[in-house]
């Protein structure tokens, strides 16, 4: 039915799929099988092309959160990412633009690090100083409105500092301390537990990340 280029232009189905993997990823936690069937159906509607997708329409909301998705699984699978990053929505410019596309930006230098990391090109030097220069730059040419404007220090028992950023998009994930870490663990054991979202896949790579537990791949050198 995906070969259709009448199906792959309703942006309705698109939206479907893209709450149908997120139930497959539920299931998957609870069967310990995921088969990644409908992220098949989510390359299908991204890698056909720009003629269906408008920007600011559903199909295009439905991209980025397609994109989320596929980016999580190239994390617990170590792979590549597998949408097509040359569509006209990817934007890897530093031109002036409001923040939810400066958050965007950040996602697909995400995917670009994790193709890096897990494709099939050799990595290089040159490509990782690409890399590392297109992260600078968006630092220091993304928005002041990404800077929080209330910051406060923990008070015990509370692990984390208490931080106010004005929109959603301003916020990322930086855990550095110990009691930070282990208060994000604790969060994502209780989501699988109350939401039946598959966490361990995200515990096990943070855990070898922070070297709480040996990394048997031999990546810690």
């Amino acid at each position: 039915m995906l070969s259709h280029a009448s199906t792959l232009s309703d942006e309705n189905l698109f939206a479907a799929t893209i709450i149908l993997r997120m139930l497959e990823e539920m299931e998957g936690s609870t069967t310990g099988q995921d088969y990644h069937g409908h992220l098949l159906g989510i390359h299908a509607f991204v890698n056909i092309g720009d003629q269906y997708m408008i920007p600011g329409s559903l199909s295009a909301a439905s991209f980025w959160v397609g994109l989320r998705q596929e980016i999580y699984i190239a994390v617990i699978t170590q792979q590549p990412v597998k949408v097509n990053l040359d569509h006209f929505m990817v934007d890897r410019s530093f031109e002036p633009a409001d923040d939810y596309t400066w958050s965007n930006r950040a996602i697909i230098h995400l995917a670009d690090v994790l193709n890096f990391c897990f494709g099939e090109d050799p990595p290089s030097s040159s490509h990782w100083d690409a890399l590392n220069k297109a992260s600078e730059k968006w630092s220091l040419s993304r928005p002041t409105s990404f800077n929080p404007f209330f910051y406060r220090e923990r008070v015990p028992p509370s692990a984390f500092p208490e931080v106010w950023h004005g929109s959603s998009c301003h916020v990322g994930d930086q855990f550095t301390e110990q009691t930070d870490q282990g208060a994000l663990m604790d969060l994502l054991k209780k989501t699988e537990a109350d939401h039946a979202r598959p966490t361990k896949a995200i515990q096990q790579q943070l855990m070898k990340a922070w070297g709480w537990i040996p990394d048997h791949d031999g990546s810690d050198g």
